[in-house]
């Protein structure tokens, strides 16, 4: 079986996405049940079942097919990267982005560099259409002046961002090594305080190779 594809019985549906969960693409699935019962369940249908098995990882049921929810692809999509002084100017703007929607796809990255200060880091992508003539998506932000970095790639490129990554990992021998990962569900209200007293426990020396994603 080919690495990138994974068995549909133990797959999730469930994932961290901006503005509408994962699971909700997911309208009605084929499973087998411990009890070797074939059950076709839907949110109307056994919905107990249903739920349980949008994050069960297999354990709920084998998921032996899935009717899912499609949207057609965009053409293009346009990413903005910008930098923001502090931790919490980041956090105003993520919380500004992903309630106005005015991105499909919005997240923080923070990485210790160098001397141990941290870089804050805003990456904003959104849909582009035939004859789209661009908009002014930024306006508002408080990100620092001149750090803004706009890029437009073909959707299918958008989707594989990440091969580049992982294909040198692999030539530096790194993919293969334990590298553990964290995902944490943190209320807005006290994102900024527990955040930022993390930042303060960090180092190199604890963090490795790593970063710290947040998602809104």
């Amino acid at each position: 079986m080919p690495k990138k594809l994974i068995p549909l019985g133990k797959a999730r549906v469930m994932g961290i996405a901006t503005g509408v969960p994962k699971a909700v693409a997911m309208l009605a699935a084929d499973v087998i049940t411990g009890a070797g019962d074939h059950v076709i369940c839907s949110p109307t249908h056994e919905p107990e079942l249903f739920h349980a098995c949008l994050g069960g990882l297999g354990q709920a049921a084998i998921v032996c097919a899935a009717r899912l929810r499609l949207v057609a692809a965009p053409a293009r999509v346009r990413s903005f990267v910008v930098k923001h002084a502090t931790l919490g100017a980041l956090l105003g703007d993520m919380r500004l982005l992903a309630g106005e929607g005015r991105f499909q796809h919005l997240y923080g990255n923070i990485t210790l560099l160098e001397g141990g200060r941290w870089d804050f880091e805003l990456v904003a992508t959104e849909h582009v259409g035939d004859g789209d003539a661009g908009k002014r998506l930024l306006d508002g932000l408080s990100f620092l002046a001149g750090s803004q970095v706009e890029s437009v790639l073909p959707y299918v490129d958008f989707v594989h961002r990440v091969d580049a990554a992982a294909a040198a990992m692999k030539q530096a021998g790194l993919w293969d090594l334990p590298h553990p990962w964290l995902d944490l569900f943190v209320p807005a209200s006290a994102a900024e305080a527990f955040i930022g007293a993390e930042l303060g426990r960090l180092s190199h020396e604890t963090l490795g190779q790593g970063g710290i994603l947040i998602y809104p």
